[in-house]
C-alpha cells in the first residue's frame, strides 16, 4: 500500500551527534520497513545538511518526488536535549527550508494520482497557513485514505482553531496524555478517563480511531467504537526520541492491513518500545526484533 507524509523534516542535535528526524518523516521511514510505498513532502536547503537529507531519503526507500530543495533557506534543526527520564525536549530552528514545503498545482496532481491509501501530518509543519492550506486540497480530493494527525504539540505555535482544523481532516487522531489534557481543556472531552475523552473526541470530529499513549504505560484505543488498552514489553530505555512516531507507524501499517484491534495496538506499543531501547528515531529493526522484544505470550 501507498503512505504519503507531509511535514517537517529537520537534522535532531543530539548529545552524540546529529540525526535527521521530523515526526512524519520517522512514521513514513518505518512504514516503508513495513513494505509499503512511502513518499514525503517537505522541503530541504541547497546545502550540506539539505544532501546529506536526501541521501537518507533515499537510502530509507522513501520516494523524493515532492521533496523541494530551495537555495537560500538553510536545512531545518533542532536542539534536542533529553533529559535524566529518557524523555526529549525540542528547540525547533525557524526560517528554514521545510516551512516552505508547500507544492505547486503540478505537485498537487501528481499526488492525488498517485492515490495514497494512507496520509500522515502533525501540528508542527501545518502551522504554516500555506502548508495547512495545501493538506486541505489534498485531502478534499483524496476522500478514502487513512488520515491520520499526529498531534505533537510544541509549547508555542499553534492556536486552537488550527487543531481544531487538523483533527477535522483527520480519520484517526494519536497523541499523549499530557496532549490530551491541553485539548480537553479545549473542549475537546472529558479527561476523567481516557476512554471517555476519545469517545467524545471521536464523536465531535467523526474518527475512526483515537490512540493517547501512556509512555511507559503504554496506550488505550478507541477503534470502530470498542476501547482497550495494552501496556509495553519492558525494555531498558535509552532514549524515547521518535518512539511515538514508530508508535504511529506501526498504528497506521494495522490500520491499513485490517488488523483486529488487539493486535493493532500490541504491535504499536511493541515497535514504540523498541525504538525507546535504541538510540535516535530511526534504529534499524526487523519483524524478528518485534517478535523477540514483545516476549513469548506477546506476539505483535
Amino acid at each position: 500500500m501507498r503512505a504519503l507524509g507531509i511535514g517537517e523534516i529537520l537534522w535532531d542535535l543530539l548529545p552524540g551527534g546529529p540525526r535527521l528526524g521530523g515526526a512524519p518523516f520517522n512514521v513514513v521511514a518505518h512504514l516503508n520497513r513495513f513494505g509499503h510505498g512511502v513518499r514525503y513532502a517537505t522541503a530541504v536547503g541547497d546545502d550540506e545538511l539539505g544532501r546529506r537529507a536526501l541521501d537518507i531519503l533515499a537510502a530509507e526507500g522513501i520516494g523524493r518526488e515532492l521533496v523541494r530543495v530551495l537555495p537560500g533557506r538553510p536545512t531545518g534543526t533542532a536542539s534536542v536535549v533529553v533529559d535524566r527520564r529518557g524523555s526529549p525536549e525540542f528547540a525547533i530552528a525557524t526560517g528554514v527550508a521545510w516551512e516552505e514545503l508547500a507544492l505547486n498545482p503540478a505537485a498537487l496532481a501528481e499526488t492525488i494520482a498517485w492515490s495514497p491509501d494512507a496520509i500522515v501530518f502533525g501540528t508542527v509543519a501545518q502551522r504554516r497557513q500555506p502548508i495547512v492550506a495545501w493538506t486541505r486540497r489534498l485531502l478534499s480530493a483524496l476522500p478514502s485514505p487513512v488520515r491520520l494527525y499526529d498531534v505533537n504539540l510544541r509549547t508555542d505555535g499553534w492556536e486552537p482553531a488550527l487543531l481544531e482544523e487538523l483533527a477535522s481532516l483527520a480519520t484517526v487522531l494519536k497523541l499523549s496524555r499530557s496532549e490530551m489534557e491541553v485539548v480537553a481543556g479545549l473542549g475537546w472531552g472529558t479527561t476523567r478517563t481516557p476512554e471517555a475523552f476519545a469517545r467524545a473526541a471521536s464523536a465531535r470530529f467523526g474518527l475512526r480511531a483515537v490512540c493517547i499513549t501512556f509512555g511507559a504505560d503504554g496506550a488505550g484505543l478507541l477503534l470502530d467504537g470498542d476501547y482497550l488498552a495494552a501496556r509495553p514489553p519492558a525494555v531498558e530505555v535509552v532514549d524515547t526520541v521518535g518512539s511515538g512516531d514508530a508508535f504511529a507507524a506501526a498504528l497506521l501499517d494495522g490500520l491499513l492491513r485490517g488488523r483486529q484491534a488487539a493486535d493493532v495496538l500490541a504491535r504499536a506499543v511493541t515497535l514504540g518500545a523498541f525504538v525507546a531501547s535504541r538510540a535516535g528515531a530511526l534504529p534499524a529493526w526487523t519483524e524478528a526484533d518485534l517478535v523477540r522484544v514483545a516476549g513469548p505470550r506477546r506476539r505483535p
